[in-house]
């Protein structure tokens, strides 16, 4: 009795609170399941990054560059990418892929003054610049059936053969592999010292820019000549340097640039140009229309002067119906006014109260009031005269 006793009583305090307890439950599953999705890696999945096993990653060519006995080191940061040059002791090579900009001119700078090779993909023109001055943006080629021949005698190129691409930019150098034909024979005709092509490199061979990230990629390393062009561009040297940055490498400066450092130098020329020429036409309108008038307010317009007015307006726009309307019913309303008939009486009933008043023919008041549709101006002077003598003649009865 003694041993059940404290069972049954765990049991009771079991079943009593069976809900609470299969809530807490719930709950610690929900909270340990949330810690282990927020303490494990996200996958890596930005172009050509080395931890991006995806078709758009760059995996498979590091771990090939790894096995062709190259010191593959991709730093999450720039300045650990500057530190992994400093610390090699012999010439590496650096690979750089910034296709937003975040580097900016002095990181750049920092950057080619490091000893050893530099592989650029399809930099911008800023970074072009720098790395490279001698190197020029050429324009954005399509490969309709996706190979391209080297057309050169580079040695690297010449190795590797035709590349299967798609879409590329390309640049014009010195030395430059892999254009079209119609480009290739445009530059012999234009410069015998330059070409343009998607592989191009610097006169002293030190900077290689590729117009196209397809071939470095996990989907399309294996195919054509993709993976001999980038591995022998990448792994001409004993380390290669990894370098792809992100938001977190932009400089960070004391004061943010005002829109004026931000537009380029010929802006402010132009703009105050046409400053100057808005208060040229301004000068040249003014003048033409003449100095103001003063003219004390309230104005007071006489009733006959608006009358003219609205009379020249009707006529010249040739409103002869307007203008018969309006004549028609002042006329209606001043003889309903005369008649004591009141503002509001039917057309009817003022017709048939003057014709009464008159002694004339009902159907000759309708037709002067009501029917009557003047066809000209003569018509309608006319007709206003009849108006009047007709209101005359109610009011002098």
């Amino acid at each position: 009795m003694s041993i059940s006793s404290p069972f049954s009583k765990a049991l009771a305090w079991v079943r009593r609170h069976l809900l609470w307890i299969i809530i807490s439950g719930f709950l610690l599953g929900a909270a340990i399941i949330f810690f282990v999705i927020a303490t494990s890696p996200t996958p890596d999945a930005s172009d050509l990054s080395l931890k991006n096993p995806k078709p758009n990653g760059a995996m498979a060519l590091g771990e090939v560059l790894k096995k062709h006995q190259v010191d593959v080191k991709g730093p999450d940061s720039f300045k650990k990418a500057l530190v992994e040059l400093d610390s090699a002791s012999q010439e590496s090579t650096t690979f750089l892929y910034d296709p937003r900009s975040y580097l900016d001119k002095d990181q750049l700078l920092a950057l080619a003054s490091r000893r050893g090779k530099i592989v650029v993909v399809t930099p911008s023109l800023a970074s072009l610049k720098v790395l490279a001055p001698e190197i020029f943006q050429a324009g954005v080629l399509e490969v309709p059936h996706g190979s391209l021949n080297p057309r050169c005698s580079a040695e690297i190129p010449q190795r590797a053969g035709n590349v299967q691409v798609h879409r590329v930019r390309i640049y014009r150098s010195a030395t430059a592999c892999y254009g079209s034909a119609d480009s290739s024979a445009h530059n012999s005709s234009e410069d015998s010292g330059s070409a343009t092509g998607m592989y191009a490199t610097s006169k002293d061979g030190q900077v290689t820019v590729l117009g196209s990230k397809e071939i470095l990629m996990n989907e399309f390393l294996a195919q054509g000549g993709n993976a001999s062009l980038v591995i022998n561009s990448l792994g001409s040297t004993e380390k290669l340097v990894w370098v792809t940055p992100d938001f977190s490498d932009v400089t960070h400066t004391s004061k943010p640039k005002t829109v004026t450092e931000l537009m380029p130098d010929w802006v402010n020329l132009v703009g105050f140009w046409v400053m100057f020429l808005g208060v040229l036409a301004m000068l040249w309108r003014g003048r033409r229309l003449g100095p103001l008038a003063l003219e004390p307010l309230p104005v007071v317009v006489k009733s006959s002067e608006t009358v003219d007015g609205r009379a020249r307006l009707y006529q010249q726009s040739n409103s002869l119906d307007r203008a018969a309307s309006n004549l028609r019913s002042g006329a209606l309303s001043r003889l309903a006014s005369q008649l004591h008939l009141g503002p509001h009486a039917p057309v009817a009933s003022v017709v048939e109260a003057v014709s009464r008043h008159l002694g004339r023919p009902e159907t000759d008041v309708s037709h002067l009031l009501t029917s009557y549709r003047p066809a000209t101006d003569t018509d309608l002077t006319r007709w206003a005269q009849e108006l009047n003598a007709l209101e005359k003649e109610v009011l002098s009865r």
